[in-house]
């Protein structure tokens, strides 16, 4: 019996959507918050939109396929094109030679790696920045030196995040957020918090599947800080609820 090439896409379909639904079932166990927050239906959409994004990067089995999902809920869907974790991305050069398993074994050793230094044992790291973004102001910043006080300031509530990706990976990542065109309207104090939002849930946030942001950084709210700081602590307070639940 020959396969037509439409039977074939039809086949490759319906193996995704049969797999997005076994994830969907997993990650309702492993991160309980987000299964509530999305609803299963939006889920499995999400999922299947990830495993796709996948396979533009030949990432096509179901270890790798996982490993990926995996990554893209703690360090944000966008981490293969993030600056901070580029050690991550299957096209880094490091990864250029071996099979998809084998480069995936390796980006896994790293993952742990970074789960243990960064989230800590028990989440303990990830919720002492949780104590201290409950009690931090935002306030204080000034043209002089901006991006070192934001440096400053990412270093006083993550330390075990900033001693990890190093000062030049940082320094990059506030680069970035300083030079974002939704930050041009805010005001200093705000514009530091929008780069804490990047640093902890990655810098596509905005567009983000898992962790829904509801686009609270806007011209219609860019004049109140205090507003934009309770939304982005509220933000990062449920992303940490979704890694620790």
């Amino acid at each position: 019996m020959k396969i037509s090439t439409d039977q074939l896409v039809l086949l490759d379909f319906y193996s995704r959507n049969a797999f997005a639904n076994e994830l969907s079932e997993h990650y309702k166990e492993i991160f309980p918050f987000i299964y509530n927050e999305l609803g299963a239906k939006k889920l499995k959409i999400s999922l299947a939109k990830l495993i796709n994004k996948a396979k533009e990067s030949n990432i096509t089995q179901r270890g790798p396929l996982q490993l990926y999902i995996d990554m893209a809920i703690v360090l944000g869907h966008g981490f293969d094109t993030d600056p901070m974790y580029s050690c991550f991305s299957s096209v880094n050069e490091q990864y250029l030679s071996g099979t998809e398993l084998e480069k995936s074994l390796q980006i896994y050793d790293k993952f742990n790696g970074y789960l243990k230094d960064v989230m800590g044992e028990n989440n303990l790291h990830i919720l002492g920045f949780k104590n201290k973004l409950a009690n931090e102001k935002f306030d204080g910043f000034s043209n002089i030196n901006f991006s070192d006080q934001i440096f400053d300031l990412l270093n006083h509530l993550y330390p075990q995040k900033c001693r990890y990706l190093g000062c030049d990976k940082v320094k990059e990542l506030i680069c970035l957020g300083l030079e974002n065109p939704d930050t041009y309207f805010l005001n200093l104090d705000s514009r530091a918090v929008f780069v804490l939002v990047m640093f902890i849930v990655g810098h596509k946030f905005q567009s983000d599947c898992f962790h829904l942001y509801e686009g609270f950084f806007s011209e219609e709210t860019g004049g109140d800080d205090q507003f934009l700081i309770y939304k982005a602590k509220e933000f990062l307070t449920k992303y940490i609820d979704a890694m620790v639940t």
